[in-house]
C-alpha cells in the first residue's frame, strides 16, 4: 500500500510525505517576563521541497512522491514587524535541511545558500537571489546552491491524543481566527515531537506538534544571560492534496 501523510483508518504518519509542498505561516515572539508580545511575522511564506546533493537540485513538483527517508530543503520568507524597535523591521529569510531518517524520525540541520555565477556578470544580487529562492511553489531550480552546515536538532515524533488539551493551546496562541475546518476538527491523528539546542550561553527548547491534516505549529523558548522570550508558529498548508 502506498504511504501518505496519514491513513485516517490505521493513523500512519509519515512526516516527510506529510510537509512536503508549501505552507503559509504567521509567528509571535513573546516575552516570557511580561507576556508582551515583541515582534510577529506577517505574510509567512513557507515551502518543503525534496533536494539532492546533486547539483542542490530542488525537485519543485509537488505530486513528487517524498519517501520515508529523504532530505526536504525547508525554506521561509516574511515580513518581521519588531513591535519594541520598529526600525528593526524587515524581511526574514531562512532556510534548513530536515534528513527524514524514518516515519516519524527527522535530522534538521543549518544550511548555507552559496550564490552562483550568473552567465551574465560574476555576481548576483543577494536580494534577489533569496527571494527567488523562497518561493513557495515555484522555486528557481538554475539558483538552488545550499551546503549542509552542523546539525540544529533532532525530531522524534510519538503520537500525541493525550496531549490534546495542550496541542490545542498551542495552536490558540497564534491562531485567534477558530475557523477551523470540519476536515480539521474530525482529525485525530495528532503527533508531537520535543527538541533543544545550545547557542553558546542560549537555550533553545522547541516542540513540534501536528494539530491536523493541514495545520501543525512549533513553539520555542528561548533562555540565555541577555535572551527570555517565546517564538510560536503556526503553519497553514496550500494546495493540500
Amino acid at each position: 500500500m502506498e504511504k501518505t501523510a496519514c491513513n485516517m483508518s490505521s493513523s500512519k504518519m509519515v512526516i516527510g510525505a506529510y510537509l512536503k509542498g508549501a505552507w503559509n505561516f504567521k509567528r509571535n515572539v513573546t516575552s516570557t517576563i511580561d507576556q508582551r508580545l515583541q515582534a510577529y511575522v506577517k505574510d509567512g511564506a513557507a515551502s518543503y521541497f525534496k533536494w539532492t546533493n546533486s547539483h542542490s537540485k530542488i525537485e519543485s513538483d509537488m505530486e513528487e512522491d517524498i519517501p520515508h527517508k529523504a532530505t526536504l530543503l525547508y525554506r521561509e520568507k516574511g515580513a518581521l514587524v519588531n513591535v519594541q524597535y520598529p526600525s528593526a523591521s524587515g524581511e526574514v529569510t531562512r532556510q534548513y535541511l530536515y534528513e527524514v531518517k524514518g516515519d516519524l524520525c527527522v535530522d534538521v540541520y543549518h544550511c548555507t545558500a552559496v550564490l552562483p555565477q550568473s552567465k551574465n556578470s560574476s555576481t548576483i544580487n543577494l536580494t534577489d537571489f533569496m527571494k527567488s529562492c523562497t518561493e513557495p511553489i515555484n522555486p528557481n531550480v538554475n539558483c538552488e546552491v545550499f551546503v549542509k552546515q552542523g546539525l540544529f536538532h533532532s525530531l522524534n515524533f510519538q503520537h500525541a491524543d493525550h496531549l490534546e488539551s495542550q496541542v490545542e493551546q498551542s495552536a490558540d496562541a497564534v491562531d485567534t481566527s477558530k475557523n477551523s475546518t470540519e476536515k480539521d476538527q474530525h482529525w485525530h491523528c495528532r503527533y508531537k515531537a520535543a527538541c533543544d539546542h545550545l547557542c553558546e550561553l542560549d537555550l533553545y527548547e522547541g516542540s513540534f506538534e501536528i494539530l491536523s491534516q493541514t495545520k501543525y505549529c512549533t513553539k520555542w523558548t528561548v533562555s540565555g544571560p541577555h535572551k527570555a522570550y517565546k517564538i510560536e508558529t503556526l503553519y497553514e498548508k496550500i494546495n493540500d492534496k
